[in-house]
């Protein structure tokens, strides 16, 4: 029997700070921010606004299509909890209008609480296999003003529904732990603020990947090159970036690509979205191409793949629309992208990543290359790879895609 998960739901508020914005009214560089920690921006959660609202918000993201009757089991995974006794699980429990008879409780354990909870309702779902669980990360990440942490806050929860024969994916057997009582990182019940050692805290969480990563794949006998993809905690991106290059030296070339071109594509949200403590875990569907995958048994017809990460504009719909309305399959797939001139898609405030298109006279897409650091140099676009020691200029009416 397979067990994992079935639906996932996201939740961030509506505000943010961006680190271009944050670097210029400290005073500092932005690249310190933008390189040096790997963020664009870090969501705000207001005064209306705590980690079981975020909670509730997730969930409701797939309520609706699940079957409320067989939920058994709801874990809240936290480091911000509203109540020293109480779950933060009841009151999303009685929000949501679960069963009385559906178990709930909280789990608190800094960055590992929304991974505890994961494998907790695995092995619930294992024993119960005609039931589902749902499991919630929320958090609000605060450190102080002008402190060497504030750079890394943000706000947001993850909702996951964990059943047998999930359609999105599935959990194997087996896992690595270590854990020790250190002072990286703590909250004293008097402090409405977390206190770091920034630099120790990285070197931990590097050394605890390294341990951990190594005995698991002696566990699985596995080898590097045998996994698709590495999934990290993400404080802030450039310390997941510090572990992936630790587990990607001395690998082939192939096996470097695969693992760094994953990685990039996993950080993406985590760049906007910024620290959510135990729910930085990135565990979320692989992309569009999976996004596509699922909807294989409903879709029988011309249909569009749109990411609701972007602004496409009106007329971007109107010209897709016309080629699913007025283009027929022959003896190949007929296949449409709706192509931008870079200098209409560009920011002022920090860099984009885009699909950069090879066309040919007659508008035919002949090929693509993500670029996914492009940024305004002077009055062009230009991208570059090696963490901005150099550039390569792009013309303004370069055509790039925005994955419509």
């Amino acid at each position: 029997m397979r067990i994992g998960i079935d639906q996932i739901g996201f939740y961030t508020p509506n505000k943010y700070v961006a680190m271009v914005d944050l670097a210029h009214a400290r005073g500092e560089d932005p690249n310190k921010f933008l390189i040096g920690i790997g963020q664009r921006q870090m969501s705000v959660a207001d005064k209306t606004q705590d980690a079981v609202s975020m909670g509730i918000n997730a969930t409701l993201r797939y309520l609706d299509q699940i079957n409320k009757d067989k939920v058994g089991l709801l874990i809240f995974g936290t480091e911000s909890s509203v109540d020293q006794s109480k779950s933060a699980s009841l009151f999303v429990k009685s929000a949501l209008h679960l069963r009385p008879e559906v178990r709930t409780f909280e789990v608190k354990e800094a960055c590992f609480g929304l991974t505890a909870a994961l494998m907790t309702a695995r092995d619930f779902v294992r024993v119960h296999p005609d039931q589902t669980a749902i499991v919630i990360g929320s958090d609000i990440a605060r450190y102080g003003v002008k402190t060497p942490g504030e750079v890394t806050q943000g706000a947001g929860s993850i909702s996951l529904l964990v059943k047998s024969e999930p359609r999105i994916l599935s959990l194997n057997d087996g896992h690595s732990a270590y854990s020790e009582d250190i002072n990286d990182f703590w909250r004293p019940n008097n402090s409405a603020v977390a206190k770091v050692d920034g630099k120790y805290s990285t070197q931990v969480y590097l050394d605890f990947f390294k341990k951990t990563f190594e005995a698991y794949k002696e566990q699985k006998d596995w080898s590097t090159r045998d996994f698709s993809a590495l999934i990290y905690h993400l404080p802030f991106t450039k310390q997941g970036l510090k572990a992936n290059r630790l587990a990607i030296e001395d690998q082939d070339d192939v096996t470097k690509e695969r693992l760094s071109e994953t990685f990039e594509a996993s950080k993406q949200l985590s760049m906007r979205v910024g620290n959510i403590y135990t729910a930085s875990l990135r565990t979320k569907p692989w992309g569009t191409g999976h996004a596509i995958l699922c909807c294989k048994d409903v879709i029988d017809g011309p249909f569009a793949v749109i990411n609701a990460d972007d602004y496409y504009g009106k007329q971007a719909f109107r010209e897709m629309y016309r080629q699913l309305t007025t283009h027929k399959d022959g003896d190949k797939y007929q296949y449409a992208m709706v192509g931008y001139e870079l200098h209409n898609t560009m920011t002022d405030n920090g860099y984009v990543a885009r699909g950069v298109c090879s066309i040919d006279e007659n508008g035919k897409l002949l090929d693509i290359h993500e670029r996914t650091r492009i940024e305004k140099q002077g009055e062009h676009g230009a991208y570059t790879e090696d963490d901005g020691q150099t550039w390569v200029t792009l013309p303004d009416d370069t055509v790039v895609s925005m994955n419509l």
